[in-house]
């Protein structure tokens, strides 16, 4: 289990296990995956905790029944690591996915879209229902 006590160890522990073969990632609606939203990680980050101020405690709310557990931090594999599995498959469905899958795929890689470094690994796979899909240019996949 990951958590905040362990952390700073979970790079090296997957290293010394020899690796991930495979990570399986959802995306949302601003381009995140994993806990890697916009503003929060450096593609340069490894397995990170992410220290939550009012307005994150704001924009996670919606994951929690209960306010009082909205956490002051989480603890997210960070972009380096995600990027040293050896597959990674992402997938999204729904229309409310459609831009910023149009977004990922067809812009360039930035920050502000924190899954479009994704693009840069050698084996990615990229799974989207018709409604997901439905603004890209279909020519050019």
């Amino acid at each position: 289990m990951l958590d905040e006590k362990n952390y700073q160890e979970q790079d090296q522990r997957i290293f010394d296990d020899g690796g991930l073969d495979a990570i399986l990632l959802g995306i949302g609606a601003d381009g995140h995956y994993c806990g890697n939203l916009p503003g929060t990680t450096k593609f340069t980050d490894f397995t990170t905790k992410v220290n939550c101020d009012e307005a994150m405690k704001e924009r996670i709310s919606g994951h929690f029944e209960d306010k009082e557990e909205i956490p002051d931090f989480y603890v997210t594999m960070g972009p380096r690591s995600v990027m040293n599995a050896r597959h990674l498959i992402l997938f999204a469905s729904g229309e409310e996915k459609a831009a910023i899958m149009k977004t990922m795929i067809e812009g360039s890689i930035t920050d502000e879209i924190p899954a479009s470094i994704l693009k840069m690994h050698p084996h990615l796979t990229i799974i989207l229902d018709e409604a997901a899909a439905k603004l890209l240019d279909k020519e050019q996949l």
